[in-house]
């Protein structure tokens, strides 16, 4: 393995519209897998590294959504 990261595996909602204020109702495109570590290690994997994450997702929606897109 060449490299290898722990962390949080998260998913992020992005806002629709610009200048869009998020203490207004608004329409948001989402949930997208995110987190810091887990965009680091998608990184180096498409640079062709081995690499590999340690971290943990919940039994819930949003652990759906990331399992999903692990599975592209």
């Amino acid at each position: 393995m060449d490299v290898l990261t722990i962390g949080e595996t998260i998913v992020e909602f992005i806002r629709r519209r610009r200048n869009q204020p998020h203490h207004e109702t608004g329409e948001y495109a989402g949930p997208f897998p995110s987190g810091a570590p887990a965009i680091f290690i998608d990184t180096a994997s498409r640079l062709g590294l081995k690499a590999a994450i340690i971290g943990g997702i919940g039994d819930d929606d949003f652990g759906k959504v990331l399992k999903q897109a692990r599975q592209r």
